[in-house]
């Protein structure tokens, strides 16, 4: 019959309490089972692992009676054994816990956009709101010193199957009004939404509107530049000291130094083309045949009030009928 205690042991030496419970295999081996109750545990003090004790169990040759706790069940399971160096602490615990949590909510995150892409009926590129800008500006391309006094911006929207929440529309993308009225009445598939700038406008200026439905934001825009003006046309001669390109050619206003020269039907004439320097050199000079003929012609620097030009020319006079000139 065994002692009652009515207090604790406070073990103050670096021992087990119970000299059973840490054996190494030869004392698993050799252990006198007189002294063993039917079923007891013991910790392998050689590496680690977990082993139980049954008095039934045959004896082997390395552990006796004594038998690895496996992670398929008690002593003789077929998983791995159980080494108790292996145990995780709180923290990894913990953190076990919360990866596995934050996995199960992404999981319900994802159900649930599952579940709500089911409930509502499929956005195709056919069923997208559209939306297109217009407006009273004459030209998108200006010449600098120029002024447009006042615009009129034009917003069609044709209807889809996502809701509209919002309309904005931004200048120089900055916000400038975002409470403009939206048409939800049924059997309307297409509508317009004007806004009047009253502003004069000199410099260059983005207006751009933003459609905002359920789905995506739908984006329509107008970009009004202001540039120097470039100078074409077929002379007699050049003399690059003297040439007024503004009284000897003609004027167009373009976004870039590319040129599309089209038409062109001239006899024994030098042809010329001039524009900012700032836009860096032309690389090509194409005819209507596609040949390049960049080599052709010779270029010069030359001053259009304080402005400085890249003027290009045919090297010497050539005939076009109903040519080509491609600048680029």
């Amino acid at each position: 019959m065994g002692i009652k205690l009515n207090a604790s042991f406070d073990v103050m030496s670096p021992v087990p309490l119970d000299s059973r419970t840490v054996l190494t295999k030869a004392e698993m081996l050799s252990i006198d089972d007189t002294c063993m109750p039917p079923i007891y545990y013991a910790v392998c003090s050689e590496d680690g692992t977990m082993y139980i004790y049954n008095k039934s169990n045959d004896v082997n040759e390395e552990t006796g009676k004594f038998r690895p706790i496996s992670t398929g069940g008690s002593g003789g399971g077929t998983g791995e054994p159980i080494n108790i160096s292996n145990i995780y602490s709180k923290t990894e615990v913990d953190e076990l816990i919360k990866t596995k949590t934050d996995s199960i909510t992404k999981l319900d995150e994802r159900v649930q956009s599952v579940e709500s892409a089911i409930s509502e009926p499929p956005v195709y590129p056919e069923n997208k709101n559209k939306v297109s800008l217009d407006t009273t500006i004459d030209k998108v391309v200006n010449k600098k010193g120029d002024s447009i006094e006042s615009a009129i911006l034009s917003l069609s929207i044709t209807k889809g199957i996502p809701v509209i929440s919002k309309i904005a529309l931004y200048v120089n993308n900055v916000l400038v009004k975002d409470d403009f009225e939206i048409n939800l009445e049924e059997g309307i598939s297409t509508y317009t939404v004007d806004y009047t700038h009253t502003e004069a406008i000199t410099a260059d200026t983005t207006f751009e509107f933003r459609v905002y439905d359920s789905v995506e934001i739908n984006y329509a825009s107008i970009d009004v530049i202001f540039v120097e003006p470039s100078y074409f046309g077929a002379v007699e001669s050049v003399d690059t000291e003297t040439i007024d390109v503004p009284a000897t050619l003609t004027e167009t206003l373009l976004k870039d130094k590319s040129f599309n020269w089209e038409n062109i039907t001239e006899s024994n004439k030098i042809f010329c083309y001039a524009y900012p320097a700032s836009l860096g050199d032309i690389t090509s000079i194409k005819d209507e045949n596609s040949f390049n003929m960049l080599y052709f012609f010779n270029k010069a620097s030359v001053m259009i009030g304080e402005t400085s030009y890249n003027l290009y020319y045919s090297s010497s006079t050539a005939s076009l009928e109903n040519g080509r000139l491609i600048f680029d």
